[in-house]
């Protein structure tokens, strides 16, 4: 399902897919743990909405020091 903005991560949103590795956008989460630990060890927000089957990157979620804010 989509990730709305402000919504935080939870293992069951995410799933790992395989894909080629020369189409794994830079920087993606190649884990769930990995996502999950993106906010300095804690589950991250998402600061922008997410599509369904979109990668996760470091620049859609919350890291350290970054909320999401209107």
């Amino acid at each position: 399902r989509p990730i709305k903005y402000g919504e935080r991560l939870q293992a069951g949103m995410l799933t790992v897919i395989k894909v080629p590795a020369d189409a794994v956008p830079e920087g993606a989460f190649t884990t769930v743990a990995q996502a999950l630990a993106a906010d300095q060890g804690a589950a991250p927000l998402a600061l922008t909405p997410i599509a369904q089957r979109e990668a996760i990157l470091p620049t859609k979620v919350s890291g350290p020091g970054s909320r999401p804010i209107v």
